[in-house]
């Protein structure tokens, strides 16, 4: 299932980051999102802007295409 898939106050166990960009998949690393780790889906922001997560209680937002590539299973 892709992140892009889940609902608002769901959580998703991150299994893979698929073709993300090497420099945010860097960024999310440096705040501790990464596979293994749930993110739980806060809010879509309207007309596919960022999507808000948060991450052991972190928030981050980032944007809708991102969320196409983060693949894992529903917690």
């Amino acid at each position: 299932m892709k992140l892009s898939e889940v609902k608002i106050n769901e959580k998703l166990r991150i299994e893979d980051f698929g073709d993300m960009d090497s420099q945010m998949r860097r960024r999310l690393k440096e705040m501790g999102v990464f596979e293994g780790k749930s993110v739980k889906v806060v809010r879509y922001c309207p007309l596919g802007g960022p999507c808000l997560l948060e991450c052991e209680g972190q928030l981050f937002g980032i944007r809708k295409k991102d969320t196409l590539c983060i693949k894992g299973e529903l917690v």
